[in-house]
């Protein structure tokens, strides 16, 4: 088996990004292949130097790909929208150069970290699909995005496996720059996630949740999370239960309901899964420093510990103006 696997990271975010790497080497050491793209942004040789120490360590390639050669020509259409250049990237893969022999590949965001086989996902029959993913409740009172029994969910971006022959074939590029500057004022900070879930309805599907558990599934019950969003369609709380017993990826995504595990005052329910993989690296992190929440921060944990408490029917009542 052949592992295509893309990174995007800044000098900022390498050491995550490495440590990252190490939890999927790590965990598959029986893959003959493991080929890693890292889409960069200003990493320093230093840091470089560290990463492909780390493939030849465990005997796989390492790929750096300038995020300027990515996004290319279509930099112009970015800045109009929000949100970060290197999250854009998955955008433009399907006709970037350096992927063009590259049929399917898997992007995963720096902060999620392996702790499962994750091999299956190669194996999924993606072919009359452009991407695959963890779905995320729609919240419907907010959302334009229709859901419906066949599109139950919001195709999650934090990690995704795309068919890049498929979307080179049917010159899906083409769509995405157009609808890009069809909706020049769209404030949305997730390019990538509003572009799949509006332009792509109909070629999404959806991986077990066991893939990325995120913190609002650890968080929330199934019941609460369904009452905020309005929506039928939410997981049960016997899927992220049995996804919780065999864990695949944890998303230690920030800003939401906990604090990251790379910091001294994590009260992350899964920080293990970051802790061990830490332990085992060649390039350790300093997590003696605590995170400081910002005033907005504080007032949104405020707001998600009342919505965590509340009866379900409180919480399906007040959902629409909170």
């Amino acid at each position: 088996m052949r592992m295509n696997v893309a990174f995007s990271s800044s000098d900022a975010f390498a050491h995550i990004t490495y440590l990252s790497i190490l939890s999927l080497f790590e965990n598959h050491k029986q893959v003959e292949d493991i080929t890693i793209y890292i889409v960069e942004e200003n990493i320093c040789q230093e840091s470089k130097n560290k990463l492909l120490a780390l493939a030849e360590k465990y005997n796989r390639t390492i790929n750096f790909i300038p995020l300027d050669d990515v996004i290319g020509e279509n930099e112009s259409v970015l800045p109009s929208w929000g949100g970060s250049r290197n999250v854009s990237f998955k955008l433009f893969l399907s006709s970037c150069k350096a992927f063009q022999d590259v049929d399917r590949i898997l992007c995963m965001e720096s902060d999620m970290f392996v702790c499962g086989d994750i091999s299956e996902i190669f194996q999924t029959d993606i072919s009359e699909k452009y991407v695959v993913g963890v779905g995320n409740p729609i919240n419907c009172h907010k959302s334009v995005e229709p859901y419906s029994d066949e599109r139950p969910m919001y195709l999650n971006g934090g990690l995704n496996y795309f068919n890049l022959d498929l979307m080179r074939k049917e010159n899906v590029q083409k769509d995405i720059v157009e609808f890009i500057l069809a909706n020049a004022n769209c404030k949305a900070t997730t390019l990538c996630e509003r572009i799949y879930n509006i332009l792509f309805a109909d070629k999404i599907g959806y991986l077990p949740v066991r893939y990325n558990i995120s913190p609002y599934m650890l968080y929330f019950s199934a019941a609460t999370v369904a009452a905020y969003k309005n929506n039928p369609y939410s997981h049960t709380q016997a899927q992220i239960d049995e996804a919780i017993s065999s864990p695949a990826i944890i998303h230690y995504a920030g800003g939401l309901q906990y604090i990251r595990p790379w910091f001294s005052n994590s009260d992350h329910p899964m920080k293990e899964v970051f802790l061990k993989i830490n332990d085992l690296s060649d390039w350790k992190m300093d997590i003696s420093k605590p995170y400081v929440k910002s005033k907005s921060l504080k007032k949104r944990n405020a707001k998600y510990f009342v919505l965590k408490v509340l009866p379900i029917w409180v919480v399906k009542r007040i959902s629409k103006y909170v």
